[in-house]
């Protein structure tokens, strides 16, 4: 059985939460815009950590910081398989700018 990537099941996930989450700003006498303001920020951030570490696992040289990720995308406007493969291209230039800088 292929395993999938936690970050995928997670993005998958949380995608569909997301809708739901839109709905209910829709809907403000069921639950406080605050708290699905706190949600969303949540689900962004551990949606980060998991494509960052995944990111690291597959660059163990690169550095694919916050700021990489926000300069390329990180919400899902995109398919998940081109999200990933922007990705991996802005990773591999900033390898080869890293290489070349210290040549």
């Amino acid at each position: 059985m292929n395993k999938i990537p936690l970050f995928d099941e997670f993005n998958y996930t949380s995608q569909k939460f997301k809708v739901v989450l839109k709905e209910l700003k829709h809907q403000p006498l069921l639950i406080k815009q605050s708290k699905i303001k706190n949600l969303e920020k949540s689900i962004k951030e551990v949606r980060m950590e998991l494509l960052t570490h995944e990111l690291r696992a597959e660059y163990p040289c690169a550095n694919p910081d916050l700021e990489l990720l926000e300069l390329v995308g990180s919400e899902p406007c995109i398919s998940l398989k081109e999200e990933k493969e922007e990705i991996k291209k802005a990773l591999e230039k900033r390898i080869l700018q890293e290489t070349q800088d210290k040549n």
